[in-house]
């Protein structure tokens, strides 16, 4: 979630076992969460890794949301919620 004082929606990558992303192949979970924090949906990704990461142009001085893209590789995945 994020770290303001307003609570938003979001998607948020866990990982279920301690690991690091480059080299592991324990399952990464994809949740959406609604405004209280309570999980709309996760994904379970099998073997997953990122391949690319793109941040947004930060600006201490707007009150504006930064966008950052995360696309991960996997081998498959799982509705499980």
């Amino acid at each position: 979630m994020p770290t303001s004082s307003r609570n938003k929606p979001g998607i948020s990558l866990e990982r279920r076992a301690s690991a690091t992303l480059r080299g592991t192949k324990d399952p990464l979970d994809v949740v959406q969460q609604d405004r209280d924090g309570t999980t709309l949906r996760r994904w379970s990704l099998s073997r997953a890794w990122p391949v690319k990461f793109v941040a947004g142009d930060w600006d201490n001085e707007a009150d504006e949301n930064v966008i950052e893209s995360v696309t991960l590789s996997y081998d498959f995945f799982e509705l499980v919620q």
